[in-house]
């Protein structure tokens, strides 16, 4: 697994609780990795908007998560591709961060690139 960058980066703010940030991670397995992380203490929610690619494949998908300080909750609400899935996504909360996961449907090169959407405590 090569990661490029799992925490944020590139950062816009919009007004006193929202920020834009992105992520971008390269895969070349299928087990669960990282994409995102999050601090915590400092945001509540975040969207994120995930762009996967892996050969001939194409994914966009979109996840809504929030925590409660202690465990994460978290919907894929859409999703589109072409040429099959590249991966499924998950959201967990670890060592005081709310993570954004996947598990990429083939063992070859999958690059991931991320928009989220946070908004603070």
């Amino acid at each position: 697994t090569t990661s490029v960058s799992t925490t944020i980066t590139n950062i816009v703010t919009y007004g006193a609780n929202t920020v834009m940030a992105t992520f971008y991670k390269q895969t070349t397995d299928t087990n669960n990795n990282v994409l995102a992380q999050i601090p915590a203490a400092t945001y509540r929610s975040a969207e994120f908007i995930i762009q996967g690619d892996s050969g001939t494949k194409y994914q966009s998908s979109t996840v809504k998560s929030i925590h409660n300080g202690s465990t994460a909750d978290w919907t894929e609400y859409s999703s589109i591709n072409l040429g099959g899935q590249v991966g499924t996504f998950t959201v967990d909360y670890n060592t005081g961060n709310m993570r954004l996961l996947a598990a990429s449907t083939s063992g070859t090169t999958t690059n991931y690139k991320i928009t989220a959407i946070l908004t603070k405590i």
